[in-house]
């Protein structure tokens, strides 16, 4: 069967065991959090993100759990590296995905299709091999917020019109060697931009 947590007050649930066979986990009130230690300490459902809660991982490893998201939910790294292979798209209104916790989040479904763009902040780190994986085409990257950095990390040849948008704590493109991102989107905001490794960043806009 499903489940439904919604608090008003914020706080975390916490699930640790493989295997659980909760069919569905739909999850309201800002602030509110659920963690996972493993793949399937969620079940095999659908898990809801409402605005303002968010999921932590408190272990590396790959998840596969589709997800909703409404608003900005947040994936917390809890400071891993955290392969997402399941999909994830809007739920009841448009949902971008804010990374957290000062990790990597490496996105693996070229199926994503969340439509309000994606978010890095407090140090972390966003890894891709496909721009269908930051969802829907409109959907900006805002790298960084007033005091922290944010990384976005591609591993393959990829071309994006997406906008970028620095924040003041700013922003780094990071490109392996033999690879490279030609970005024809416009790259805006307060923040600077630093470029990291051996690759290319290309911008055309």
């Amino acid at each position: 069967h499903g489940l439904s947590i919604v608090s008003s007050g914020g706080g975390a649930v916490t699930f640790a065991n493989a295997s659980n066979s909760i069919n569905g986990i739909a999850v309201g009130g800002s602030g509110l959090r659920i963690s996972e230690s493993g793949d399937g300490d969620f079940g095999s459902g659908l898990v809801a993100l409402g605005d303002g809660t968010g999921i932590t991982f408190t272990a590396a490893g790959n998840y596969s759990n589709t997800v909703t998201v409404s608003g900005d939910p947040t994936f917390d790294t809890g400071g891993n590296i955290v392969t997402y292979s399941g999909l994830i798209a809007d739920g009841g209104i448009a949902g971008d995905v804010e990374v957290t916790g000062g990790g990597t989040l490496i996105l693996t479904n070229t199926g994503n299709s969340y439509t309000g763009g994606t978010v890095v902040f407090d140090g972390s780190m966003l890894s891709i091999d496909s721009d269908s994986e930051l969802g829907g085409a409109a959907g900006g990257v805002m790298l960084g917020d007033a005091t922290t950095t944010g990384t976005l990390a591609v591993t393959q040849n990829i071309t994006s019109a997406r906008t970028i948008t620095l924040n003041a704590g700013g922003g780094i493109i990071s490109a392996p060697f033999g690879k490279t991102l030609a970005l024809s989107g416009q790259v805006t905001g307060s923040g600077g931009l630093t470029v990291s490794g051996p690759g290319g960043v290309f911008l055309r806009g």
